[in-house]
């Protein structure tokens, strides 16, 4: 998509959106997705008034912390495919998103949730890596 038909299809339709939502209850926080933003990820988070974008796991982290600033708040997301993997490659993934947002408020969340086949014990380990992950363990207590 051209970047006048995402601003068309994509971002006006969600700027009224997210101006509807304050306009009825007030300030507070929004999350968006713009499924295969890319690079309009920056313009789509800066200019339609959510204070969350939501990315999904095919965007570096890299550009996401270099580009989003501290004003928008990333949603960063674990591929859960991968949960259909063994324990290590799941806990090295987990972490790579948790060191390099640590500093920096962030969601952790799977890039298009649970599916239904995925294991129970590959859900709980991830949770158990992220609760147990060193620079949380103030927000965990």
């Amino acid at each position: 998509m051209t970047p006048d038909l995402f601003e068309k299809f994509v971002i006006d339709p969600t700027k009224k959106i997210v101006q509807m939502v304050k306009l009825e209850v007030g300030e507070i926080p929004i999350i968006g997705f713009a499924k295969g933003a890319g690079f309009m990820t920056f313009e789509y988070a800066k200019t339609t008034g959510i204070s969350c974008v939501a990315v999904d796991q095919t965007m570096k982290m890299s550009w996401i912390r270099e580009n989003l600033g501290q004003d928008i708040i990333p949603q960063e997301n674990l591929d859960n495919a991968l949960l259909f993997s063994d324990k290590n490659d799941i806990e090295e993934e987990a972490i790579k998103i948790l060191d390099t947002f640590s500093d920096y408020p962030f969601i952790f969340n799977l890039g298009h949730g649970i599916l239904p086949e995925t294991p129970i014990e590959s859900i709980e380990h991830l949770v158990k890596v992220i609760k147990s992950y060193k620079k949380c363990s103030q927000i965990n207590k």
